[in-house]
């Protein structure tokens, strides 16, 4: 998957652990909002297909549903929607 544009050459200058080391902070602080916003954004600035962030995802997908069922984020639907709208760019 090509990045945008404006992201063209971000890739090889990212640090590859900025991310995994934010997730698991914020896993850490219990700051699961975080956790999540943090996986989307990975997988839009590097590759979703790589294990990690696929893990990252699928980890950020069953906090959303969580925060859903308890009705406390309405803004959580939107993001289940872009994580599975993420997975149908990789999926064979």
């Amino acid at each position: 998957m090509e990045p945008r544009p404006r992201l063209r050459g971000w890739r090889d200058r990212l640090s590859p652990r900025w991310a995994p080391d934010a997730i698991r902070r914020f896993r850490d602080l219990e700051l699961p909002v975080d956790e999540a916003l943090t996986a989307i954004e990975m997988a839009t600035l590097l590759d979703p297909a790589e294990p990690e962030v696929r893990a990252a995802t699928q980890a950020a997908r069953e906090i959303l549903t969580r925060l859903r069922e308890f009705d406390c984020w309405s803004q959580a639907d939107l993001l289940i929607k872009a994580l599975d709208d993420l997975d149908h760019l990789v999926r064979p």
